[in-house]
């Protein structure tokens, strides 16, 4: 059982190291095709649906390979990962610039009271329409 698995799992990787980006029926399909070329092992491996699905969803938990975000049936190897999200160290680091007084038509700045004390505060106003000042 493990000599099939080590097989169908081989099989894949060398399906996807050719293809790069496939169907994952259409990768099913090639893997039981390549399982036919070995008639010479005895006994001669039967490559079933759900023994390569099994050994797919393996690899994907292990990620080995991914599915794509933006059609989960098509798989790629981990060399073409989608890069990876900026460090939040860098995403913390960064100053904050005061807001404009007109940032946008629907946004101004006005002073208005705090709710401690009679302290005049500066805050962006947003409105859906705009009226004159």
């Amino acid at each position: 059982m493990e000599k099939k698995r080590r097989l169908i799992l081989q099989e894949v990787e060398e399906v996807m190291k050719e293809e790069r980006h496939i169907h994952i029926d259409a990768l099913v399909a090639k893997v039981i095709e390549a399982s036919r070329k070995w008639k010479d092992l005895s006994p001669a491996p039967y490559f079933g649906v759900t023994d390569v699905l099994s050994c797919i969803m393996y690899q994907l938990r292990n990620g080995a390979i991914y599915r794509k975000t933006n059609n989960p049936l098509i798989l790629a190897c981990k060399e073409d990962s989608p890069p990876s999200p900026p460090p939040l160290i860098s995403l913390l680091s960064h100053t904050v610039t005061p807001v404009p007084p007109q940032v946008s038509e629907f946004c101004s700045v006005r002073k208005i009271p705090n709710n401690i004390g009679a302290v005049l505060e500066e805050r962006p106003i947003f409105r859906t329409f705009r009226y004159p000042e």
